[in-house]
């Protein structure tokens, strides 16, 4: 099969063969792209993160796998697509929680083989840090995404998210700014923000959390505080 010639030819370092390969499975990039309609970034930027999962898929694929070209280009393209959405989605995570997520990735199997309190104990990080940092890895779904079709028409995700008082837009762009500004925060300014608003715990009892006196964490969130709306003005 010319496919297969080319391949091999590609594989024997023939720039031509690799360059009419690459071009002929184009479309297929694109059909790739075509499945991430309501992605924020443009089609033309996550053809481009495609076509780095089909380069490697040209230069990777063995026909002893005994598969088509596409079969095994598809799961490179896409992933390539999807780890380029979850790493410059429109919500940022803190540079702690990436970090976290860092360490859990560093255990064997990505840790996905222990249980919560195992990947604290062998991490050294607190388990609300492990379940804040593995369920920031999940990805963004998109509100208009269909969840059921009756035949008649679709359901959208956002039809089960409706709220009474405030629209649901409006709530997802409050989190999405909610999560915005904590990224402008170190460690220890989003643990007491956290621990003051998240745990309702009084400005004492953060005090002896963080080894301060009452009217330094009092001081210290009146500075967190104008720094979050700082970053979201």
């Amino acid at each position: 099969m010319r496919q297969y010639e080319l391949l091999e030819r590609a594989r024997n370092g023939d720039s031509e063969a690799r360059e009419e390969m690459i071009l002929n499975n184009i479309p297929l990039v694109w059909s790739m792209v075509g499945r991430f309609p309501h992605a924020a970034q443009e089609r033309e930027e996550l053809f481009q993160v495609g076509m780095v999962g089909l380069l490697c898929a040209v230069d990777r694929f063995d026909p002893a796998y005994g598969v088509q070209f596409s079969t095994y280009a598809v799961p490179l393209i896409l992933g390539e697509i999807r780890r380029f959405l979850r790493d410059d989605g429109p919500i940022k995570v803190s540079r702690s929680i990436v970090e976290n997520r860092k360490k859990i990735r560093g255990l064997p199997d990505g840790g996905r083989s222990y249980s919560v309190e195992e990947i604290a104990e062998k991490t050294g990080l607190r388990v609300e840090d492990v379940v804040l940092a593995m369920g920031s890895e999940k990805p963004v779904e998109s509100i208009y995404q269909s969840v059921y079709d009756s035949g008649e028409g679709e359901v959208l995700l956002v039809d089960q998210l409706r709220q009474r008082g405030k629209p649901i837009e409006q709530d997802i762009e409050e989190r999405q700014l909610l999560q915005q500004a904590f990224g402008q925060l170190n460690e220890v300014e989003e643990q007491l923000i956290h621990l003051r608003f998240f745990e309702n715990r009084t400005q004492t009892q953060i005090g002896e959390i963080l080894h301060m006196t009452q009217v330094q964490v009092s001081r210290m969130e009146k500075k967190i505080l104008c720094k979050m709306r700082r970053g979201i003005s």
